[in-house]
């Protein structure tokens, strides 16, 4: 089994495999933001406890798919920008194969690194282990007061970067299990531990996904 709901994926043309796109850095949410999913996290003492941020995304309108092809060659960036736009309506069966809210930027962080750790250890990831992962993301996203001050496209930019890639990534590892390719693997693994680590601020080899969301080995 895999988080990935595999009815939705089925209708995803998932291309060859021409490199992994490139994290956007620039115009999202604050690093702190993301580097606070790392287990041990403490929000800010100005952080009213009964008041935590909302981690829902406002609708807006989406920028993503176009940006994240931008990593790729000129004549390959149409279908790469269309297949993006495809994952990023994927992921919206995750949304609802999962009880989570619609536009739920935890959801995204939890997508994102659920499927490159998929791809990282080249197994499928357990679907119990996902509801975990999502609670923990957002307990740690609600307490922190720069998701308060993130602009409305700034949380959609980066709910919609985590899901495309974290969509990305598990689909990628879904395609190498039915047909095996040892050197397309090793990119897409090499490309899994850039992402976890960029995210996390860890060496992947101790990112452990578990009963309890994520923790350090």
């Amino acid at each position: 089994m895999s988080f990935v709901c595999r009815p939705a994926v089925a209708q995803i043309h998932i291309p060859t495999y021409t490199g992994t796109p490139l994290m956007i850095t620039g115009g999202v949410l604050n690093q702190q933001i993301l580097h606070a999913s790392v287990p041990g996290a403490r929000p800010s003492a100005h952080v009213d406890r009964a008041d935590p941020v909302s981690t829902l995304v406002p609708e807006g309108r989406s920028q993503v798919p176009r940006q994240l092809a931008q990593s790729y060659p000129p004549e390959a960036r149409s279908e790469a920008q269309r297949f993006f736009a495809e994952l990023l309506t994927g992921y919206q069966s995750i949304e609802q194969r999962f009880g989570i809210p619609r536009r739920d930027l935890a959801g995204a962080v939890a997508a994102f690194i659920a499927g490159s750790w998929m791809a990282y250890r080249g197994r499928p990831f357990p679907d119990r282990y996902f509801p975990p992962l999502v609670e923990q993301s957002r307990r740690i996203l609600a307490s922190l007061p720069q998701l308060r001050e993130a602009t409305a496209p700034a949380r959609q930019e980066t709910y919609e970067q985590l899901a495309i890639l974290g969509m990305f990534m598990a689909t990628t590892q879904m395609a190498l299990d039915r047909q095996p390719d040892r050197a397309t693997a090793a990119k897409v693994r090499q490309a899994a531990k850039d992402y976890l680590e960029q995210f996390l601020s860890v060496d992947a080899d101790r990112v452990s996904l578990g009963p309890k969301g994520l923790s350090l080995e």
